[in-house]
């Protein structure tokens, strides 16, 4: 039997199917859901943590609100 479930997250269209699918089956089985999330951090390193770009502080927003 499933017990634990693992999905990886990258905000893109596929790892949305994915998440649906995760909790699908994690609902399925009683599992835990365990989720991962990708960050480009090339994009976050080219930044003075000090004071990020509107760019770039739109982009992290984006990304962290889209897995709620």
């Amino acid at each position: 039997m499933v017990k634990r479930i693992l999905v990886a997250l990258d905000n893109s269209a596929i790892a949305d199917k994915a998440m649906h699918q995760a909790l699908d089956l994690a609902k399925l089985y009683q599992a835990q859901l365990f989720a991962v999330s990708v960050i480009n951090y090339s994009v976050i390193g080219e930044i003075d943590e000090s004071s990020p770009s509107p760019m770039v502080t739109e982009t992290i927003y984006y990304w962290t609100n889209s897995f709620q």
